[in-house]
């Protein structure tokens, strides 16, 4: 009994048993488990034999966890719901579920009086003698429906105190033994705190629950997106491929049999059979063209964009793509001016990948800048260990607004009505392909004055030695020509 010890033993007794129950709500993983380490703490301390805790279940109070209680007790606790003349439970007030009868009900709902002598000013209610409660008029009208579950089991002490969180009620400590005397208004407005630490540690339970939730929810979904997007990448590869033979051998086709045509009949017809073959290939071009984007695009997605890495020139790499692609841009009525401020700048590239990036740029500039416009390749050193590359047009522009999403993939630039629209992969697959080689690429551009593109690749001097001869201007090999012709299959007709 508390009335036999001293206050200096209670104090060390609740200071022990504080550090116990806060050390377990900040750690604890498993609700149950933590919540059956509190009530033994709990029952150490105040000595009593039965100690539970009820938790809200969807507007419902059962015993969470309990030690002590019966079976019997505690079935019979956990069915005292309203009933109507029928049978039927009753909602309570608010409509957040059915209301427990008796005591515990009333305390859920915030119906006490703390002029009572059994209520505490926070909503506790608690006695050392149970015959007492019997015979408390005012109690009876507070809680008119008591049924005296726990005096029928002969508990005589019994504590029944909320646990809050944030001032909202989520659940009950329940304390009874067959003895007398055991609680005091002290010891009771101190388990009222554990309670509201008990009530806060739960409330971020449930919610970390359910941020872990939400987490492995959205995990889910990401992977079976992955999946998906894998599939599709997939699904467009190989469709690709099925695609690009069978135009292969068109193409091939086409070509003979025009030779054979030409070789055969008079000038009278040929030139306009010749029309329709050209138009024929020059279509087949143009599905290379996007095939062989989807394909590429596939592989970027899949991070398996094929790249053969080696010491070149970058000056020499560059000043060959651009000075081949003059006699396309003469048939336009352009100028394609190259300038560059150093002669030599080695970096570890793909000169193949390094003539997709600059093809795909010069191509937009054909397709969006006027006649007797300009084209500009520069390359200068951005810093000492960096090279940049420029391509500067005097065309349409693009608007303010587009500039940001120019290289999102299947975005296309100019206008809508433009004779020259893409697929919008290109510029995707250019930055792609710049990001494998370490380097960087951004726009800048005004309607009506031009685009300038800019891209900015590492370098590296360490080793000083001549880049593997390239086709040029003078000296096109006819793989070069093919393609060239299928680069720019949107624009010229061959």
């Amino acid at each position: 009994m508390y009335s036999y010890k001293s206050n200096l033993q209670l104090l060390l007794e609740r200071e022990r048993t504080t550090k116990i129950i806060c050390s377990e709500l900040n750690n604890f993983v498993n609700l149950e488990d933590t919540l059956k380490l509190i009530i033994k703490s709990i029952a150490t301390l105040t000595n009593c034999k039965n100690v539970g805790i009820r938790l809200n279940d969807n507007g419902q109070y059962p015993f969470f966890v309990y030690e002590g209680f019966s079976d019997e007790f505690i079935q019979s606790e956990n069915d005292l719901f309203k009933k109507d003349d029928t049978g039927n439970k009753i909602y309570c007030k608010n409509k957040n579920g059915y209301i427990l009868e008796c005591v515990c009900g009333n305390i859920l709902e915030g119906n006490f009086d703390a002029n009572c002598d059994f209520f505490t000013s926070k909503g506790s209610f608690w006695t050392s003698n149970s015959l007492l409660v019997a015979k408390n008029s005012k109690l009876k009208e507070i809680v008119p429906n008591r049924r005296g579950t726990c005096s029928k089991h002969k508990f005589k002490s019994i504590a029944i105190i909320p646990i809050k969180a944030r001032g909202k009620i989520v659940g009950l400590i329940h304390l009874s033994d067959l003895k007398e005397g055991m609680f005091s208004i002290d010891l009771i407005e101190y388990i009222e705190t554990i309670g509201e630490h008990i009530g806060l540690a739960i409330q971020n339970n449930l919610l970390y629950l359910q941020l872990q939730q939400q987490l492995d929810e959205q995990k889910k979904l990401t992977e079976r997106l992955e999946h998906l997007n894998a599939c599709k990448t997939d699904f467009f590869s190989s469709l690709s491929h099925e695609l690009r033979t069978p135009l292969n051998i068109m193409l091939g086709a086409i070509q003979l049999i025009k030779l054979n045509y030409d070789f055969e009949h008079s000038a009278e017809n040929s030139d306009k059979i010749s029309s329709y073959f050209t138009t024929i290939q020059q279509n087949c071009y143009r599905l290379l063209r996007l095939i062989g984007n989807i394909i590429d695009i596939s592989k970027s997605e899949s991070n398996f964009i094929e790249s053969t890495f080696e010491k070149h020139n970058i000056v020499s790499v560059v000043e060959d793509i651009t000075l081949s692609v003059v006699p396309y841009a003469e048939y336009k009525n352009l100028n394609i001016i190259f300038d560059t401020d150093i002669e030599e700048k080695y970096v570890y590239c793909d000169p193949d990948k390094i003539e997709r990036i600059i093809l795909n740029l010069i191509s937009n500039s054909l397709k969006f800048t006027q006649p007797n416009g300009t084209i500009y390749v520069t390359i200068t050193e951005s810093s000492s260990e960096k090279i940049l590359i420029k391509v500067k047009d005097t065309g349409i522009g693009i608007p303010k607004e587009m500039i940001s999403k120019v290289f999102e993939r299947y975005k296309q630039l100019g206008s809508k009505n433009h004779q020259s629209q893409g697929s919008g992969i290109g510029l995707s697959l250019v930055k792609s392909i710049v990001t494998t080689h370490n380097g960087s690429i951004w726009v800048e551009s005004e309607v009506g004055k031009g685009t300038e593109f800019f891209i900015e690749l590492p370098c590296d001097d360490s080793i000083n030695y001549t880049s593997p001869e390239r086709s040029n201007a003078n000296s096109l090999n006819q793989d070069y020509v093919e393609k060239l012709k299928v680069e720019f299959s949107d624009i010229y007709s061959f």
